[in-house]
């Protein structure tokens, strides 16, 4: 399913590891996940809605084959719509999961080019926000495959990127108005971004375990929408 992406993934996440490395204007492994800080610059948030969208770009159109065409035969001849569609969501997750440790690996590359070498501030919360980064970017991925099973593909995809582009100014206007306050966590791409959960939020076990099951929460509930939504669709 992903066999040609992955390719297409190393070629954009270098290019995305030299801007970035740059940018930062330090060694720090642990940049690699920090985001957009509150209030940053608008080339900040292009460089990051920039990789966001090549994994969304990636992922269009994967659920279309069981909706057009001849994928609705398909469909119609097997007993379980849901098993396909875990199908679907169990790939992208895979090819997440990889492609997160394609980039720290191109990150470091990337690192020892331009610096000659690299450091990594807190073993700890780096490898909590890999992980919390990973799942959390798979949720917003989920959400353009689940779209697009009952809604057009291109509007999936233009939704979900227009989403995560507008969420981070909101979540700008929000915190100026209520601060540094765990409501900073009802926009999703705060989650993705050290710099900003850092801020409002403290990196001990007991809170990182509350991301988790944050996650878990919200992926259940995706899984539970998505199953009586496609019990009800009608596939003909």
């Amino acid at each position: 399913m992903y066999k040609y992406s992955y390719i297409l993934m190393i070629a954009l996440l270098f290019l995305f590891s030299i801007f970035w490395s740059f940018m930062n204007g330090r060694p720090d492994l642990l940049d690699l996940y920090g985001g957009v800080p509150y209030f940053g610059n608008w080339y900040v948030i292009l460089l990051n809605y920039f990789l966001f969208s090549c994994y969304s770009f990636v992922v269009f159109n994967k659920s279309d084959k069981y909706i057009s065409g001849y994928g609705i035969y398909v469909v119609l001849r097997v007993q379980s719509k849901m098993k396909m569609i875990t199908q679907v969501i169990y790939q992208t997750f895979i090819f997440v999961v990889v492609c997160e440790f394609m980039k720290v690996v191109i990150y470091i590359f990337t690192l020892l080019i331009v610096y000659r070498h690299f450091y990594l501030e807190n073993v700890f919360i780096f490898i909590n926000m890999f992980f919390i980064h990973t799942l959390f970017l798979f949720i917003f991925l989920l959400l353009q495959i689940i779209l697009e099973l009952f809604v057009d593909s291109k509007l999936a995809l233009t939704f979900v990127q227009i989403t995560y582009l507008l969420l981070i100014p909101m979540s700008d206007f929000m915190n100026k108005i209520i601060g540094e306050n765990y409501l900073n966590l009802l926009f999703l791409p705060n989650i993705l971004m050290y710099k900003r959960l850092e801020s409002f939020y403290t990196f001990d076990l007991l809170h990182i375990c509350l991301l988790y099951i944050l996650f878990l929460l919200s992926f259940f509930l995706l899984v539970l929408i998505t199953k009586k939504c496609v019990h009800k669709k009608n596939w003909l």
